[in-house]
């Protein structure tokens, strides 16, 4: 799924945007969420279809390979939580690299040429090696968790998967919030001379 509702489509209009009464922070914040709230209102419709949808059929054997309700809806939050991160960590990625090298980055709507190949190659393949990069801390620290508290004995398996996953997110919203404070910095920094700006 792909939402290009941000600064890829926002940036050649740099001199309006700087009108806006938000601080640099908040309105990168607000380009990032405006397209990972498209791709979860998807994700969300199509994993509650899928939640709610199995029922068993007349045949046992059908019947017998659907999972209950409750191991259901335990894999629905942990899809949603899932989901909402590659949502907001993945569009981060594609505006920091537009915000770093719009001239690599097709912006506005107009459809790219042969050159906008090479172009989303590049950065697919630098978004990919960024957001890997982004899942190092919150990832190890989730682990951490997991086996510091697997020595516990008192702690049940249970808790200790709630607690990665609270640790997961902590980590991941920090995480957020120092990259819309950086990429607000660079974007405090772009040259609006330096972009065209669509008539």
């Amino acid at each position: 799924m792909y939402a290009r509702n941000d600064f890829r489509s926002d940036l050649p209009y740099l001199r309006v945007l700087r009108t806006y009464p938000l601080s640099s922070a908040s309105l990168v914040g607000a380009e990032i969420l405006s397209s990972a709230a498209v791709l979860f209102t998807i994700q969300l419709t199509m994993l509650t279809i899928a939640w709610l949808a199995p029922v068993p059929g007349n045949d046992v054997g059908m019947g017998a390979h659907i999972p209950s309700l409750g191991t259901r809806t335990v894999l629905f939050v942990f899809a949603l939580v899932v989901c909402a991160v590659m949502d907001l960590l993945g569009v981060a990625v594609r505006n920091a690299v537009a915000l770093f090298f719009p001239g690599w980055v097709k912006l506005g709507n107009d459809a790219g040429g042969v050159e906008s190949i090479g172009y989303n190659v590049l950065g697919t393949l630098g978004g990919f090696l960024l957001l890997a990069l982004l899942f190092v801390v919150p990832a190890g620290a989730a682990v951490g968790v997991l086996w510091g508290g697997s020595g516990l004995g008192s702690v049940t398996g249970r808790s200790l998967g709630v607690g990665a996953v609270i640790v997961f997110i902590v980590l991941v919203a920090l995480e957020l919030a120092l990259v819309f404070r950086w990429l607000g910095g660079v974007y405090d920094d772009i040259d609006a001379g330096e972009l065209l700006e669509p008539a």
